[in-house]
């Protein structure tokens, strides 16, 4: 997945490079001459340049927690049962708790490149209202297991480099058709990896 990662911002990377660099070098080789066609060249390059840099280049993603938060004075029943669970696995408290409306539980951390993550947990209603409180203790485990394992860091790039995928796919929608082709496989060779990748991180958060 790394390789993948890197392999596709390299190869986009050079790709605007080259588009950049074709209209002066395809002067240079005709040595002044069809100066007309030279600036119809950049005209269709340089756009597509653009287009696909600005895809690529990462783009500020805001949290959208999808529910309410909850706090401990709100709720201190439940956050008895995560302080428990937090314990018993040897991790730190979330620094936040929503509950939504999802038949779901999910967890994941903001930042943390330069300093400690916000750690977020995510719990769908449907769960608090229908499963057994040992259930529920079975569903916290599991996702401190992710929190254990450092699965949430490495959703965020996952999903940015995804995000950058498909702007770029969009981008030679419009623009650069003969990109398209080769991109739409390299997403989908991304897609199948990290989803192989998503759950193995499953079955591992089951096992910790």
């Amino acid at each position: 997945l790394v390789g993948l990662t890197v392999t596709f911002y390299a190869l986009a990377l050079s790709v605007c490079v080259a588009l950049v660099a074709l209209p002066p070098l395809a002067l240079w080789l005709g040595e002044g001459r069809g100066a007309g066609v030279i600036v119809k060249l950049a005209v269709v390059c340089y756009p597509v340049a653009a287009a696909l840099l600005y895809a690529v280049l990462p783009q500020r993603q805001r949290f959208q927690p999808g529910g309410a938060e909850v706090t401990p004075s709100e709720q201190p029943e439940l956050f008895a049962l995560i302080r428990s669970v937090a314990t018993a696995t040897g991790q730190r408290m979330p620094d936040e708790v929503f509950v939504t409306a999802q038949v779901n539980a999910g967890v994941t951390e903001l930042g943390g490149y330069f300093r400690r993550g916000k750690r977020v947990l995510a719990l769908g209603l449907p769960l608090l209202a229908f499963l057994t409180r040992s259930e529920v203790r079975s569903v916290l485990a599991h996702e401190f297991g992710h929190f254990h394992g450092a699965d949430t860091r490495l959703l965020p790039w996952v999903r940015r480099t995804r995000d950058a995928i498909e702007r770029s796919l969009l981008a030679a929608s419009r623009s650069a058709h003969v990109l398209k082709a080769p991109l739409l496989v390299y997403f989908r060779l991304f897609l199948r990896i990290s989803g192989a990748i998503s759950r193995h991180q499953e079955y591992a958060a089951i096992a910790r």
